[in-house]
């Protein structure tokens, strides 16, 4: 009885799988999409549960704009192998091609779990938070998040708007007063002035009747550090406590003593009158960086060394 040598012994339906994968990979990479779908096909009817050739077969479909097959071939490979990125990164691009920028943020939220130091992931989280965040405002709206050539991500009427329409109000992601106005008193949450009419210069031709016309805000304080952070109602000194200022607080503040350096640092470069025209600008950068750290450190309960990587990641 002849028996079957190891070279003419037959191949195992898995390896037989494996070859016609491989085979595909080499399409894919001449850029023969159909075929190589076609062979990543016929390699999972051998082994349907391999969740590379799905994968791969998702990575095809993305680029034939078949995203529907994409997804559905990322969600399975993401199903068999929840600790492998690569499926949710397939699943995050095929959502975010269909419109589903919350469903897309998410998948590459949990990829960039698995693989963190992955900067295109860190790039693809960070253009699909912006589209999340906009396709949220714009649910209700007569607008839409589009890719627009040569521009980017763009709103777009959905259909013609009547002169004067407005579509949504926007607000500043945070507000720091320059140091060139500190001197003018502000909220600081909202930059609202907190002068009073008898503090500012009116021109003499206007009468007083005329001058008590200017708003009067009296202004609240921080009950922790007085005067050092002043707001114009209790709303904005919630609000600023709530996004920063529970960091900041001189007095009770999270990272207090780093920002009484910070603060002890900026006045001794603003006591050099040689160099304060070039130091401002710079200063200023420096105080709204140490804000977007503040920020970030009140939303995630960061430590300090870990919160500049997040801000970085979150708001730029």
């Amino acid at each position: 009885m002849d028996v079957p040598t190891p070279a003419s012994a037959p191949r195992s339906s898995a390896e037989k799988a494996d070859t016609l994968r491989e085979q595909g990979n080499s399409l894919v990479e001449k850029g023969d999409l159909l075929p190589a779908v076609e062979l990543y096909t016929q390699s999972l009817e051998l082994c349907p549960t391999d969740a590379r050739t799905l994968s791969n077969r998702s990575a095809a479909f993305l680029r034939l704009e078949r995203f529907a097959d994409a997804l559905a071939d990322a969600v399975s490979a993401r199903r068999l192998r929840p600790g492998w990125p690569k499926p949710h990164l397939r699943a995050g691009q095929a959502h975010s091609a269909l419109g589903e920028h919350e469903e897309a943020l998410a998948c590459f939220d949990a990829a960039l779990g698995l693989e963190p130091a992955n900067p295109f992931l860190k790039q693809l989280r960070s253009q699909a938070r912006a589209k999340a965040l906009y396709s949220s405002l714009c649910r209700c709206l007569p607008v839409e998040v589009q890719q627009l050539p040569c521009y980017g991500a763009g709103l777009v009427a959905r259909s013609a708007l009547l002169p004067g329409t407005e579509i949504f109000r926007d607000s500043p992601l945070l507000s720091v007063a320059s140091l060139d106005s500190e001197h003018v008193a502000s909220c600081g949450a909202c930059l609202r002035s907190l002068v009073q009419p008898s503090g500012l210069p009116f021109p003499a031709q206007i009468p007083p009747a005329l001058r008590q016309l200017w708003p009067t805000v009296a202004g609240v304080c921080c009950p922790h550090c007085g005067e050092q952070a002043r707001y114009c109602d209790e709303r904005c000194r919630e609000q600023a406590w709530v996004a920063h200022h529970k960091v900041e607080c001189l007095s009770a503040g999270l990272l207090r003593s780093f920002f009484a350096a910070l603060r002890d640092f900026i006045a001794g470069w603003r006591s050099r009158p040689s160099s304060q025209a070039g130091v401002l600008p710079l200063l200023d950068a420096l105080r709204v960086a140490c804000r977007l750290i503040a920020m970030a450190v009140a939303r995630h309960g960061l430590p300090l060394e870990k919160a500049a990587s997040a801000a970085r990641d979150e708001f730029w």
